[in-house]
């Protein structure tokens, strides 16, 4: 018990120490000037772990941070009614996520560099897909269909079963465990 309460004295007087000196540190908010708002976890100034950040323009990302980056998972909402689900490195889309529309048009698939890249699946408004692979956000090669992605050149069949397996998750009721970093709260907004 006593250790304890040392360790909380120790992590209080740290938090003083650098709110004294300018920097947010642990759960808070932050309004910018401008509008924009961060609701979430603060490292040594910085916005890191996970939290809510909404631009002025209606945009919002719910999900992880490292460095004032999105990094890792997150769900990001677009003013016009778009919204993408899946991972982040360094701001940019990258791993595997769903971009949807709208008008019930979406992506699934592989992301790199802000931008579909490997394999995935456009499913267009009528609910009829298409198979394929992509190349920094062009698609490069029709598949026929699923049994397709087990043949690519240079991809190995675990690196598949990891891909559908992800995908899988973000589809169904399981996107909790593949976003397990993030609240069922950002989850039940992306259903």
């Amino acid at each position: 018990m006593a250790q304890n309460m040392r360790e909380i004295t120790k992590m209080v007087k740290f938090n003083v120490i650098l709110l004294l000196i300018g920097k947010k540190h642990g759960k808070g908010k932050f309004i910018w000037q401008e509008g924009s708002v961060y609701e979430g976890n603060f490292v040594f100034g910085d916005i890191e772990g996970t939290g809510t950040y909404k631009w002025n323009d209606g945009r919002i990302y719910q999900g992880d941070w490292v460095a004032n980056k999105m990094h890792g998972k997150g769900l990001f909402s677009f003013s016009d009614g778009k919204k993408y689900i899946g991972d982040y490195q360094y701001d940019k889309k990258w791993g595997i996520g769903i971009f949807m529309w709208p008008n019930g048009r979406k992506y699934e698939g592989s992301w790199q560099n802000g931008k579909q890249h490997g394999i995935g699946v456009l499913t267009d408004e009528n609910g009829i897909k298409q198979y394929g692979e992509w190349s920094n956000g062009k698609k490069i090669k029709n598949l026929q269909n699923s049994d397709d992605f087990w043949k690519i050149k240079g991809q190995n069949s675990e690196n598949h079963k990891d891909f559908l397996q992800n995908l899988r998750k973000l589809n169904n009721n399981d996107a909790n465990l593949y976003m397990s970093p993030i609240s069922e709260k950002v989850y039940s907004q992306y259903q």
